[in-house]
Order: C-alpha cells, then sequence, then structure tokens
C-alpha cells in the first residue's frame, strides 16, 4: 500500500498561511475592542488594545487599521494639554485668591482657560469623531 505524503514546501506554506490567518484575526478582534474601549471612555484600555494589534500586525506584516494609524494628535500631546489646563485651573484660583476676582489678571488667566478648553476638546474630539468611513449604501425602494 502506498503511503501519501505531503511535500515539506506544501506543508510550511499550509503553516504559514495559517499562522497569518490566526494572527491577523487576532489583530483585527483587538483593534475592534480598542474601538468599542474608546467608545466607553476607557482610554487606558483602548490605548493597550491598540498597542496589541499594532504588535500583532507587525508580526504578521500587514500595515495598521486606517482607524488606528490616522490619529492627528499623539497621546503626549493629549496629556500635556490636560496638564497644562490643570495648571491654568490652579492659576486663575491664585490669582483670584491674591487679586480678587474683578482683577484684570483674573480676566487674563480666566480667558486663557477658556482657550485651553477650547483646545482640549478641539484634540479630543478625535475620539468621538473618529477618521471618515466609506459612505453608507443608499436603498433605492423603487428601482
Amino acid at each position: 500500500m502506498t503511503e501519501l505524503t505531503v511535500p515539506p514546501l506544501a506543508e510550511d506554506s499550509f503553516r504559514e498561511h495559517y499562522r497569518h490567518l490566526i494572527l491577523a484575526s487576532l489583530a483585527r478582534q483587538a483593534e475592534v475592542r480598542s474601538v468599542e474601549e474608546r467608545g466607553n471612555g476607557h482610554r487606558l484600555r483602548a490605548a493597550r488594545a491598540e498597542r496589541e494589534a499594532a504588535r500583532l500586525r507587525a508580526a504578521t506584516g500587514v500595515a495598521a487599521d486606517p482607524a488606528v494609524a490616522s490619529r492627528r494628535f499623539g497621546r503626549e500631546l493629549r496629556s500635556s494639554i490636560r496638564m497644562v489646563w490643570i495648571a491654568a485651573l490652579a492659576l486663575l484660583a491664585v490669582d483670584i485668591v491674591a487679586f480678587g476676582i474683578d482683577s484684570w489678571t483674573t480676566t487674563v488667566a480666566d480667558v486663557g482657560l477658556i482657550a485651553l478648553t477650547v483646545v482640549w476638546f478641539w484634540i479630543a474630539a478625535e475620539d468621538l469623531v473618529g477618521p471618515p468611513g466609506p459612505e453608507p449604501a443608499q436603498l433605492e425602494l423603487f428601482s
């Protein structure tokens, strides 16, 4: 009786293809988890899922998901604007105590805090809106 054997080249090709499918599936799952966590307001969990997806994408040799890769503002800018805003709030509180609420310096500190708030929300709006996706298909009822 003749025994059928698989050539080593085909076996390695199958294993590599199967490995690629599994890693790509895990990477996509991590990207979906990142979007869900960001939607729930869990920034740290979302960042961890994004790092995991990037690591898995690097292992498969596939480019990152456009939703994750198209971020205009990095984590450093997000945390630094938050720290500057907290410092400006502390400065406003100290200014009110030192010079009173009717001082011109309090007005300047207040306007600066409002400007920083606008910048902070402009940077954080990317998490709410996300990158542009494909247009939804139109449903034609009478065609």
